[in-house]
């Protein structure tokens, strides 16, 4: 099924709730959709102990899947194929599923034992930028991917495979360079270059590739 169209943008978690705990938020959360393409990035912040996996620097990327439209809401599939807690990426037959629906502009996933909030960034920059963009590296058409760039409305988020995985977060506000990070960004991966070239209406520089050409 095509992914909704309400569901495209940019999303920063406000709470989320464990097991049926109180509403709680302890870390930075971007999500930036584009397409069926995602790009997710968390990071505790200054202060704030991780308290649950959820909460813990982590970076993914892949294709969001989905399932069934559920009344007002959709039943999605996130699937997986760059992930810095899991550089294997997550099985076709075990995706990570949730129900995720709009109300009064908030964003509501319901998943296996816990809820996120989610709502549109403010005061995002307008201008020239990489929106709806996304770019990947890899050794060729039909390799798999080993980074991918996914960019809307003046914000971007990377997710690298190994040696040793990550992720970044980049905005228009910042030069497109690395603002936020997990792990550490590779030299050679030249993110900032790719997105600025890319902003200003050139060819990706770095390797990197607009994924409708692989």
């Amino acid at each position: 099924m095509t992914v909704p169209t309400w569901v495209t943008g940019p999303w920063v978690r406000t709470a989320r709730s464990i097991d049926d705990g109180p509403p709680d938020e302890c870390s930075d959360v971007v999500w930036l959709q584009v397409g069926p393409w995602f790009a997710d990035i968390r990071l505790p912040r200054p202060g704030r102990a991780p308290t649950h996996a959820f909460d813990a620097a982590h970076a993914f990327s892949g294709r969001l899947e989905v399932l069934v439209i559920e009344g007002p809401g959709s039943r999605v599939a996130w699937h997986h194929d760059l992930d810095s807690l899991d550089p294997g990426g997550s099985p076709v037959g075990d995706p990570d599923s949730a129900v995720v629906e709009v109300r009064d502009g908030c964003l509501i996933e319901s998943g296996a034992g816990y809820v996120e909030w989610w709502d549109r960034p403010r005061d995002r920059p307008v201008g020239a930028s990489a929106d709806g963009r996304v770019l990947e590296r890899g050794a060729g058409p039909g390799d798999p991917v080993s980074a991918r760039l996914v960019c809307t409305e003046g914000m971007a988020v990377a997710v690298w495979a190994g040696p040793v995985p990550g992720g970044a977060w980049c905005g228009v506000d910042g030069g497109w360079e690395p603002a936020r990070v997990v792990g550490v960004v590779p030299p050679d991966l030249d993110i900032g270059g790719a997105l600025r070239a890319v902003a200003a209406g050139g060819t990706p520089t770095g390797g990197w590739r607009e994924q409708e050409a692989r």
